[in-house]
């Protein structure tokens, strides 16, 4: 019954992955970047998956690594449900988030006061949705679908930096870091030392005039090769708000394996950091709904 699930997942996925890339990918042998993340949605069952998929465990694992609480931003409260959000005294600026899947965040930055009923709304639709099966991502197939109010990082009227860290057997190798999220999106790739690199991902255009490197940019790094450490791969992500760092997320697929290098070659280069010998793999079945 497994193996037959496990095959339904790889054939929707290995589809799309060929309209989106032009290629069908090598799962036996793969090389490329995307190639393996697509390997690891489909075979990788470790459980430290959920727990980095999973926005509120993933604070043990933090303070554990870490040793410390300093990274973490601070959170309001954890809902038993959306209509607990009626009665919340909210704080003036604010991200609302749901624990089991991505992107599902609302943040407010405090102009005028949240409106309740649209929140509630939203937070039915998100506790309603199965993001794994829906996106094919194992990771958040066990995560508790749970509702929480986070601090808003975010200057005023401004969107906070995050800087995510391509972290391969726990070395930084790559540092993306993206600009004018909401209007004209830009996107530059460094090396760990800093220096520009000339690749697009995702088709988004490179900032042409760029800030220098952050000021904590030595911390960050450190940080995220001790998130990191003993993991084949892992992507970092942390902000830098100048006194200080904040830990973001740990990310197990980026773009979930459909995120385009142009030139091509940088899916390979990306790609050949990433050593599958690290993996192991569990074959216990998962516990909750199977992705089918």
């Amino acid at each position: 019954m497994q193996a037959t699930l496990r095959d339904t997942l790889q054939e929707r996925l290995t589809e799309k992955f060929r309209k989106i890339h032009g290629y069908t990918p090598n799962l036996s042998a793969p090389e490329a970047f995307n190639e393996k993340i697509l390997h690891k949605m489909i075979f990788d069952r470790r459980r430290m998956l959920t727990t980095f998929a999973d926005k509120i465990a993933v604070r043990d694992y933090v303070q554990q690594r870490l040793g410390s609480t300093e990274l973490l931003s601070r959170i309001y409260r954890i809902f038993d449900g959306p209509d607990d959000l009626y009665t919340f005294e909210f704080p003036s600026r604010f991200v609302l988030k749901a624990n089991h899947g991505s992107g599902w965040n609302y943040i407010h930055h405090g102009e005028r006061p949240p409106n309740r009923d649209a929140l509630v709304r939203l937070g039915r639709l998100w506790l309603s949705s199965n993001y794994a099966l829906r996106q094919g991502e194992w990771c958040y197939n066990d995560v508790p679908p749970k509702l929480f109010c986070e601090e808003n990082l975010a200057p005023d009227n401004a969107d906070v930096v995050n800087y995510r860290f391509y972290c391969f057997s726990g070395t930084a190798r790559f540092i993306q870091l993206d600009f004018d999220l909401h209007a004209f999106h830009k996107r530059n790739i460094y090396d760990r030392d800093w220096a520009r690199l000339d690749v697009q991902y995702n088709r988004y255009p490179p900032h042409p005039d760029p800030p220098g490197p952050p000021p904590n940019l030595a911390q960050m790094i450190s940080i995220a090769e001790r998130l990191s450490h003993g993991v084949d791969f892992v992507r970092v992500d942390l902000y830098d708000l100048g006194d200080r760092v904040v830990f973001g997320e740990l990310t197990n697929y980026p773009s979930a394996g459909n995120g385009r290098f142009h030139p091509q070659t940088w899916d390979g280069i990306f790609g050949s950091y990433w050593r599958l010998s690290d993996l192991t793999f569990s074959t216990a079945p998962s516990s909750s709904m199977p992705l089918g």
